[in-house]
């Protein structure tokens, strides 16, 4: 890696490098151009390249100068503390994002959570990132709280919201966000590593509000297992599940279940925009030096390609992102509110059938007569399942 990065240094090593990874975007084989040709030309090949498994043994040849496709492109990253792991997330999709996202992908999220008469109130977030956080701050006056799970983020949400209050705790035991109860909750990809989803859903239910809203983004699978070559850059091993099971656990805690929009598009174009400024960002990080340097590089290597597979299943069908708008207060197996769908799904991947809804053990299911807020997924009985 490090002889990697000592190439980068070289103007000729570093043209032939954006010429390969030019071709491998395109999906080419490289083949070098002439002897007394400039720097970095190619005879061009039509020849399709290796999947990514292959590509996988060698992630600094593809350890390229990505940017975002957020109003933070073409900007230096600010923040000298930041680990090689957040820089290089950031400098593929820009300054305090995590992943792909586009305004209008928030504008469509952030329409969802104001909608009504929930234009004031507190706001939390579980997993979302400081871009999403600071989005919202531009749309409401209410106290903003965020739940954390990824080690390591919560000094930069502090450092880029510092207005926000984080806390830190696992995804299927989150604390309590703020004094009161929620108007709203927004997550990014909960569902999506959760182990316990049950007690994701049961602490959800007891943070909002009566008749509140819970907005998330969730990566779903129609496939027996996720692609693990999509999630090689995650934070953790994914446990993904499916739309159905998502909408049975919400309707069995007592969530109805307003709107669910395939976003996929969506995600797939915001990736493409900011995979398309990578090679105009090759001497941004060519100046990357020491072992912060090389550890920069290679995650930055591993997130490329890692969100090349994860494109292909998204394409594919493999994979799905959805955003679902649902509301707290509904008697607990009521059929649910009609679903908004994205045109051309399968019925295999649109709207589930509305079936008897799986019935928990009645340990899980004992009521805190206490408790008005509890839902039917009783939090002392969450609880007991962790201890």
């Amino acid at each position: 890696m490090l002889s990697q990065v000592k190439k980068l240094m070289d103007p000729t090593a570093r043209a032939e490098i954006g010429a390969r990874f030019g071709a491998w975007w395109d999906g080419r084989d490289y083949v070098p151009g002439a002897e007394g040709d400039e720097p970095g030309a190619e005879t061009h090949s039509n020849a399709p390249v290796a999947d990514a498994a292959d590509h996988a043994a060698e992630p600094s040849a593809q350890a390229e100068k990505p940017r975002t496709t957020g109003s933070s492109a073409g900007h230096a990253i600010k923040g000298a503390g930041l680990t090689p792991r957040l820089k290089a997330l950031e400098t593929l999709w820009g300054e305090g994002a995590f992943g792909p996202a586009s305004t209008d992908l928030q504008d469509h999220l952030f329409d969802a959570v104001f909608e009504g008469d929930l234009t004031a109130g507190d706001i939390g977030f579980i997993g979302a990132d400081p871009a999403l956080i600071t989005a919202c701050r531009a749309r409401t006056g209410g106290g903003l709280f965020a739940s954390e799970w990824r080690s390591g983020c919560v000094d930069r949400i502090e450092a880029l919201a510092p207005d926000v209050t984080v806390s830190f705790s696992d995804l299927d035991r989150s604390k309590s966000l703020g004094a009161g109860p929620l108007r709203a909750l927004v997550s990014v990809d909960a569902f999506a590593y959760a182990d316990h989803k049950a007690g994701l859903v049961a602490r959800a239910y007891r943070m909002i509000a009566d008749k509140g809203r819970w907005v998330f983004l969730e990566t779903v699978k129609h496939t027996k297992k996720a692609p693990s070559e999509a999630f090689a850059s995650a934070w953790a091993e994914p446990q993904l599940t499916t739309e159905i099971d998502i909408e049975e656990t919400l309707d069995l805690a007592g969530f109805a279940v307003l709107e669910r929009v395939d976003v996929t598009q969506q995600v797939l174009e915001a990736a493409h925009a900011a995979f398309a400024q990578l090679p105009g960002l090759l001497d941004q990080t060519a100046g990357a030096e020491g072992r912060d340097g090389a550890l920069f590089l290679r995650e930055l290597s591993w997130e490329i390609q890692s969100w090349r597979a994860r494109m292909r299943a998204l394409e594919g069908g493999a994979l799905q992102v959805f955003m679902w708008v649902v509301e707290k207060g509904h008697d607990a197996g009521a059929e649910p509110a009609a679903k908004t769908e994205a045109p051309g799904l399968t019925a295999e991947m649109s709207a589930p059938e509305v079936d008897t809804p799986v019935q928990a053990e009645p340990e899980e299911l004992e009521a805190d007569a206490e408790d008005d807020d509890a839902g039917p997924l009783d939090q002392g009985a969450i609880d007991s399942l962790f201890d």
